[in-house]
């Protein structure tokens, strides 16, 4: 359940020492589908968790409004682009496999020649 005073939550977390360093430092890509669920269940879907709404409220507010709203953009383009990404690895594997077999044929076939 969503903790009803969220915004005291995020004051205190937005005072912390390493607040920032933690946000460049935050690991994007794992981030758990049911954490990545309670966010577009409770927050993106609030008319009021837009970044002009927030603003009134707190400049810092809106950046980390921002930034939440950027994560969850970036974690379904990330769900597109990773088996996309897999099979370019893959592709890339054969691909060396198959110029290794190219060049031992090249050798064999120059012994051959000469």
């Amino acid at each position: 359940m969503l903790e009803e005073n969220w915004w005291y939550t995020a004051q205190k977390f937005m005072g912390e020492k390493n607040f920032l360093q933690g946000l460049l430092e935050f690991d994007k890509d794992h981030i758990p589908e049911p954490v990545l669920r309670k966010i577009r269940d409770n927050f993106l879907g609030d008319p009021d968790f837009k970044p002009s709404r927030v603003e009134k409220a707190s400049v810092a507010a809106k950046g980390l409004c921002l930034w939440v709203r950027a994560l969850d953009q970036y974690a379904k383009v990330a769900n597109v682009v990773a088996p996309k990404r897999a099979a370019a690895r893959e592709a890339e594997r054969k691909y060396k496999g198959s110029l290794q077999g190219l060049e031992t044929k090249q050798a064999e076939l120059r012994e051959i020649i000469l």
